[in-house]
């Protein structure tokens, strides 16, 4: 992979769980865990003592890119594709969040839908899904980092925001029998558990299901809002709460929760996160 030195951290939300599990034949006592968290419209001066001392641990103690970039500010898949790729824009051809497509979105059927635009919004798994059938099984052109860890013998999980999700592991879209297949890799976004939404493997629904929690993402009711009427007004308490929080040890406290209106109104992983993160007094 060609490394684009520039835009590692910038427009897509999504938290990125890679869960390495290493091959029986190499390292087979060591097992790592490794989270690329982008976080959406996060000023810097957010991550303060104040608002956000673990996030701020974490900066301070790793590294810290003071000078990163996007490559197509404001739009979500062109970043989300450098993010999942290391390639530049001329090389995935991802320059927007509407794509041209070549041809009318869905025209041989797939997902049941009747032919549509030629330029579809991609902030959509059919779409995705749909682009990857007519382009050899990856309309990206480029291999993803998820996509090499999966051959390297490493389990994978994509959270957070419809449409950038499935482009860190996009060739997993492509339809079998006109519909999603059954992946290997974990999709959980806005539209998990609706017609929209890429299947959950079997093993994934049975340890949500073991640990009482939804199969289904719950819904976002924030308005987005534009330059003359206020959108999202208030946290989205309802997906934050959709993992449970254990009590704090005498040890700890809770984390702050930051509400920045781009964090909280445009993704489930973020606010996710952030509820079970924990920091030592």
């Amino acid at each position: 992979m060609k490394l684009a030195v520039r835009a590692v951290f910038a427009g897509a939300v999504l938290l990125l769980a890679l869960s390495f599990s290493y091959a029986e034949s190499s390292h087979p006592k060591k097992h790592r865990n490794a989270i690329i968290f982008i976080a959406d419209g996060l000023r810097p001066g957010s991550v303060n003592s104040t608002d956000a001392p673990t996030l701020l641990s974490v900066r301070n103690q790793g590294v810290n890119f003071i000078n990163s970039h996007a490559l197509f500010p404001t739009f979500t898949t062109p970043n989300g594709s450098a993010i999942a790729t290391g390639h530049y824009l001329g090389d995935t051809g991802d320059f927007s969040n509407t794509i041209y497509s070549g041809y009318p979105i869905f025209n041989t059927g797939n997902f049941g839908r009747t032919p549509g635009t030629n330029t579809p919004f991609i902030e959509n798994n059919p779409s995705l899904a749909d682009l990857d059938d007519h382009y050899n099984g990856n309309y990206l052109t480029e291999e993803t980092l998820l996509q090499v860890a999966r051959a390297h013998g490493y389990n994978t999980a994509s959270i957070g925001k419809v449409g950038p999700v499935a482009i860190q592991d996009v060739t997993q879209l492509n339809p079998v029998g006109q519909a999603f297949p059954t992946a290997v890799a974990i999709f959980i976004d806005d539209a998990t558990g609706t017609a929209n939404g890429v299947p959950l493997p079997a093993n994934a629904i049975t340890a949500l299901t073991n640990a009482g929690l939804p199969l289904v993402t719950p819904l976002r009711v924030q308005p987005s809002g534009n330059n003359t009427t206020p959108g999202t007004l208030v946290p989205n308490a309802t997906s934050n709460n959709i993992l449970p929080m254990p009590p704090p040890r005498p040890s700890c406290r809770p984390l702050r929760r930051v509400a920045t209106r781009s964090s909280w109104s445009t993704g489930r992983a973020i606010p996710m996160a952030l509820n079970i993160t924990r920091e030592t007094v």
